[in-house]
């Protein structure tokens, strides 16, 4: 029986090891994934780099432009997707450099897999990517790992 605290019982622990293949995202998958551009950038263009949020247009061409170039990333290093828990569920982080490529990225896309395939309709700050990222496994050096640096 699970141990009880002043809220009740506690909830089983994490299992990440039943379904490794989950904490690992395909550059295929990438390339066919469903994305929600619309929300993303109507909806949470408040954390687009500043450049960025004062048009729209130029939003979602950068957005997308960095989005086409996810698969190679990822085949380059598949480590570049961090995988986080949210509600239960396993979604991919995958790194956005939309103003400044190879610094320290500007998002993270949020991607979960639905209907058998994948889908991305939200972007987090780099900050809470690094929070969600690393409560399963030790952030990626090449982007998550210098979420507290500030650039120069």
């Amino acid at each position: 029986m699970p141990p009880t605290g002043r809220h009740g019982s506690l909830p089983a622990p994490a299992d990440f090891l039943s379904q490794p293949e989950r904490l690992i995202i395909q550059p295929a998958e990438i390339g066919a994934m469903r994305v929600d551009f619309r929300h993303i950038v109507v909806e949470h263009l408040d954390r687009f780099p500043e450049p960025l949020r004062s048009d729209t247009n130029l939003a979602d061409a950068a957005l997308r432009g960095d989005i086409a170039r996810l698969p190679d990333r990822v085949r380059r290093n598949y480590k570049a997707a961090v995988p986080q828990r949210y509600r239960g569920e396993i979604q991919m982080l995958l790194p956005l450099d939309l103003v400044a490529p190879k610094a320290r990225p500007d998002l993270a896309l949020v991607v979960e897999r639905k209907d058998g395939g994948c889908r991305a309709s939200t972007v987090l700050g780099v900050d809470a990517a690094y929070r969600q990222a690393r409560l399963i496994a030790r952030p990626d050096p090449e982007w998550l790992g210098q979420a507290w640096r500030t650039s120069e």
